[in-house]
């Protein structure tokens, strides 16, 4: 059997026929994020013509990097999306809606995915919306952390767990921001809230901790190609850079864009010369359409309603640790929230005098999209949204405005009973997973 990284953060497993089992939240076409966001290697004709014919898909959460609609239609009718049993429902509904044939993976349960090869998976769902994914074969465990950044006490589990196997383990996680640790500006200067060292220290303990054998890097393999978002491009952690500071003897690092056998983990990788890439001039052509359309756009008084309405749904955190306001530069002008007024400011240096907490500088079709769709949080993900902060802010308070806000998108805080409610189930399912004992699954 075979696993390979392609796309973003899609791992494709195979049989020894190289027959397609699974696929993991592929995005292989095109762009995400209002086209900031590019591939650095897409797959060629050969390799997606393979991928779509598989059978089984699993969509680890729903940012539009892990969950892409313009690439999910590529695929067979017959081949079932399998999907976390996520705290927000959105997801489900959005499937639903669209009638994709899927279903919602229980809980602590192992499902068979092949029988012939005895392929199971055990989807762990998250408190941030997000899971993880464990993948049983006959010689091998993967373990694909994604995003998610589970907490200790999930690790330790799953420590446990590997070791009991008695197999081989192949860990794959992101290694890269993917946030607006960078975004970050005083007087123009960037302030960053985590360093490349950050993620690599982080990649090196989480090795430390799981004692997995291989470590595949993926999950952070895009390019950011607005000429708003480019910047963001020299803070990404890269292959060399992880070679540099792999400090963990424990686990082996291979190189992005491995394929490696599950029978006797050789690998072949493809080199950074032979990375398949979009064409320069239809790149180009794409982001000039979107930020045409942005140009074109006036955020208007509806548009401003719904913003007032979004930020005062958190006023309790804002009106503590913001007191001097939120600002937003859109499309040039300038909005003050203040103790849930707001204040229409005609210039930036206005605004300054006032030294407000923070200012979010977006696009005002960008911010009308995010909150039409109830997404705010994915305004820290674009790469071309930026946070102006004054002088002596704590930028870990405007992390966790983010935070809250995102939790408020999926419905969890929308008041303080939901809020309550939220907090006691993941307290309830963290506590029936940790006293739950994971095992391999029964060979069928």
């Amino acid at each position: 059997m075979f696993l390979e990284t392609v796309g973003h953060a899609s791992i494709f497993l195979t049989d020894n026929d190289n027959q397609p089992i699974l696929i993991t939240d592929p995005w292989l076409v095109g762009s995400t994020y209002w086209r900031s966001w590019w591939l650095q290697n897409y797959p060629d004709e050969v390799l997606l013509n393979e991928i779509y014919k598989s059978n089984s898909i699993y969509i680890t959460h729903e940012h539009p990097d892990h969950f892409h609609p313009p690439t999910l239609k590529n695929f067979s009718k017959n081949s079932n999306l399998i999907i976390p049993d996520l705290p927000n429902k959105e997801l489900k509904n959005y499937l639903e809606t669209n009638k994709f044939k899927f279903e919602v993976i229980k809980r602590n349960n192992w499902k068979v995915i092949n029988s012939k090869n005895n392929i199971s998976i055990f989807s762990i769902p998250l408190w941030n919306d997000d899971s993880i994914l464990l993948i049983d074969t006959p010689n091998v465990i993967i373990i694909n952390l994604n995003d998610s950044k589970p907490p200790k006490i999930i690790l330790k589990k799953l420590k446990k767990f590997i070791k009991n196997s008695k197999k081989k383990s192949i860990l794959l996680s992101s290694y890269s921001p993917a946030s607006i640790v960078n975004s970050f500006r005083y007087n123009n200067e960037v302030l960053s809230l985590k360093s490349k060292k950050d993620y690599i220290i982080y990649l090196n303990n989480l090795c430390n901790i799981l004692k997995a054998d291989i470590f595949m890097p993926f999950a952070s393999q895009a390019i950011f190609k607005r000429s708003d978002s480019k910047w963001a491009n020299e803070f990404k952690v890269n292959y060399e850079d992880l070679l540099n500071g792999w400090k963990t003897h424990t686990t082996k690092l291979i190189p992005c864009y491995s394929k490696i056998s599950l029978n006797d983990f050789n690998y072949t990788f493809v080199e950074k010369n032979n990375y398949v890439h979009k064409n320069e001039l239809l790149v180009k052509k794409k982001i000039q359409e979107q930020t045409n359309k942005e140009a074109n756009y006036r955020f208007d008084n509806k548009d401003l309603i719904l913003l007032k309405k979004k930020i005062n749904k958190i006023n309790f955190f804002t009106n503590l640790f913001f007191r001097k306001g939120i600002g937003f530069k859109i499309d040039n002008k300038v909005y003050l929230f203040l103790n849930n007024n707001i204040i229409d400011i005609t210039s930036e240096n206005e605004l300054r005098k006032k030294n407000n907490d923070f200012l979010i500088e977006v696009p005002g079709l960008v911010l009308k999209d995010v909150l039409n769709s109830n997404h705010f949080g994915d305004l820290g993900i674009t790469m071309f949204t930026f946070i102006h902060s004054r002088k002596g802010l704590d930028p870990r308070f405007v992390y966790a405005f983010f935070i809250l806000i995102s939790l408020d998108d999926y419905g969890h805080i929308k008041s303080l009973s939901n809020g309550i409610k939220w907090l006691i189930k993941q307290i309830y399912n963290y506590s029936k997973f940790y006293l739950q004992p994971l095992k391999l699954p029964k060979i069928i």
